[in-house]
């Protein structure tokens, strides 16, 4: 007999993925600002990528604009533009779209040049996601009008 398994719903999927992160960012502190805490070479062999701060703000930031897309649902957004005046046309193709959705404020805000204080904003930023999902749905309300620039024939 097969058994029917329930698929769960986008908002539990993406809870189990934050939690992950939790989780992952609790491994990385105590790691890297940790004393007392004794790091095992067979983890370190294994998560030795998710010591860098890049990799987890990256993944943060997918967090954060997949919540915004949950939000988004309930918000109605403008259609794109998809016209042109002669002579133009428009470049649908988009690229670097996490970056674009992200925004300079939003990526701005997980850096910093000091390596506790980078951490803290990534575990600001995660203690945080909907405020900084709606931040994304405010941009995305506005309109990315560079996404799909203008460009003359």
């Amino acid at each position: 007999m097969k058994l029917i398994r329930s698929t769960p719903a986008a908002e539990r999927k993406l809870a189990r993925l934050a939690a992950w992160a939790w989780l992952t960012l609790a491994w990385v502190g105590a790691t890297l600002f940790g004393e007392a805490v004794r790091v095992d070479r067979r983890h370190i062999r294994r998560r030795f990528r998710w010591l860098e701060l890049d990799r987890i703000a990256y993944v943060v930031s997918w967090l954060i604009i997949g919540r915004g897309h949950q939000l988004m649902h309930r918000l109605n957004v403008r259609p794109l533009r998809n016209y042109a005046a002669p002579g133009f046309t428009r470049r649908i193709r988009r690229g670097h779209y996490r970056r674009t959705v992200f925004g300079s404020a939003l990526r701005k805000a997980l850096k910093h040049p000091n390596l506790a204080q980078r951490f803290a904003r990534i575990v600001e930023a995660l203690a945080n996601i909907d405020r900084l999902a709606r931040r994304i749905i405010h941009r995305l309300r506005r309109g990315m009008t560079r996404t799909c620039p203008m460009l003359a024939v």
